[in-house]
């Protein structure tokens, strides 16, 4: 038989995994899956305030001719398969 206890935890600077069990988890082997949850609060955020003000700036299309050239730059490979 299988329990699954779904517990927090974290990560230390020196890899060790800190985790407080309840007192009523059984002593033996187990299997660990973890989900590690992005920090964006630092100093690696991918983009910065203006690149994300100007990538979620609206600029709309002059013409029907310009949106297809547009579209004509764009790498669809990773679409291929839909």
């Amino acid at each position: 038989m299988v329990t699954v206890w779904k517990l927090k935890g974290k990560v230390t600077e020196d890899g060790k995994l800190d985790i407080v069990l309840p007192d009523n988890v059984p002593s033996g082997e187990v299997d660990i899956e973890l989900q590690v949850h992005e920090n964006l609060d630092t100093d690696e955020t991918p983009f910065t305030q203006k690149e994300l003000d100007e990538l979620l700036t609206y600029k709309p299309f002059a013409s029907g001719e310009e949106f297809i050239a547009h579209l004509k730059t764009l790498d669809l490979s990773e679409f291929a398969h839909i």
